[in-house]
């Protein structure tokens, strides 16, 4: 049985599932401020987990090696029934907050369809990264630029509306998320999951192209303390990447070809790590021929970086210029080159 987690409303949720009898169930739960995790046991085909929100949550349940199955909890019961080899044809009955995302879910899913397909060719074929990632941003430019506009304009009261505009932060400009923002309710804007995404949007301003950089320090392989400050006066791309990143070790020749190209021309890289084992940092570093600097606190998401510069996702980046402004985020490929020439032109 799940522990209470919090005060409020009390939820249950009760689970029908065959072919896993005796196995641990897990939920997580997306509170807004923290992500607790619970388990419990099947017995006879069942589960059920208990406990208490302040208001309607996002969560995800899923056992060991097997696909998680997404849905919202309401305060009330809530039945999930569960396909474990097919989490596609799972079904959850809940409350309205799960109504309104049944009905997100089906105007979005051929974009869900097409999303996994093309993550499934990325992992395959790496080369293939630009063509593939420039199918992905049409997808999300329908989904978080074309279908969630009108998703929140219809339900500004809804849960779904203010967890899917949290999810499209790091997809979107500061200027539309702003513009969405408004049009939810007061009710929404006051939750806990609300004001995390105002801070959010807070930290974003801080770091648009045309702030001043905000500076932070780490160690290198060998223990020298770095700081993005050292950097002034030089074109600085702080390249948020990770050992075990595929995405970021597939991108990874690409940018080195980028930083041969240019680093007689002031253009320097520093690698910010997000990994945990320093063994298996390094030898990514010399298996991919990677000559620039490279710093980590191996904490991965908990670096002090990620937290300054809103990192949610990688690889990312962060290109600033010599008088230590931000000039642009998040390029890659291409169109890091582009910028790049236009620069040094």
């Amino acid at each position: 049985m799940a522990v209470n987690l919090q005060t409020g409303e009390g939820y249950t949720i009760k689970g029908h599932i065959d072919g896993a009898e005796g196995k641990k169930i897990y939920m997580y739960r997306n509170t807004g401020v923290s992500s607790p995790t619970d388990s419990t046991q099947i017995v006879n085909g069942k589960f059920t987990f208990t406990g208490k929100l302040e208001h309607p949550q996002q969560a995800s349940i899923y056992m060991k090696n097997k696909a998680s199955l997404s849905f919202f909890v309401d305060a009330g019961e809530t039945n999930v029934f569960i396909k474990p080899d097919s989490v596609a044809y799972s079904k959850v009955a809940g409350g309205a907050t799960q109504v309104s995302y049944e009905r997100y879910k089906k105007a979005t899913a051929e974009i869900s369809r097409r999303s996994d397909e093309l993550f499934v060719a990325l992992q395959k074929d790496g080369s293939k990264r630009d063509s593939l990632l420039g199918v992905f941003e049409k997808l999300q430019q329908q989904e978080y630029g074309v279908i969630l506009p009108a998703f929140i304009k219809q339900y500004p009261d809804s849960y779904v509306s203010l967890y899917k505009l949290r999810e499209m932060v790091r997809f979107s400009s500061l200027a539309t998320l702003d513009s969405l923002a408004a049009r939810l309710s007061p009710k929404l804007l006051t939750s806990a999951v609300g004001v995390a995404l105002q801070q959010e949007l807070a930290t974003i301003r801080r770091v648009e192209p045309g702030q001043a950089a905000l500076h932070f320090s780490s160690k290198t392989p060998e223990g020298k303390t770095i700081s993005t400050a050292d950097y002034k006066g030089s074109y600085l791309l702080v390249d948020f990447w990770a050992s075990w990143c595929k995405p970021c070790r597939d991108e990874n020749p690409e940018l080195k070809r980028i930083y041969e190209k240019f680093s007689d021309k002031n253009f320097k890289i520093l690698g910010v790590s997000f990994d945990k084992d320093s063994l298996a940092w390094t030898k990514a570093i010399a298996d991919d021929g990677l000559t620039w600097d490279h710093v980590s606190d191996l904490r991965i998401w908990k670096n002090e970086a990620a937290g300054l510069y809103n990192i949610k996702a990688i690889p990312d980046n962060i290109l600033i210029g010599p008088d230590g402004k931000i000039i642009a985020k998040t390029l890659h490929g291409k169109e890091l080159e582009e910028k790049l020439k236009t620069l040094f032109q």
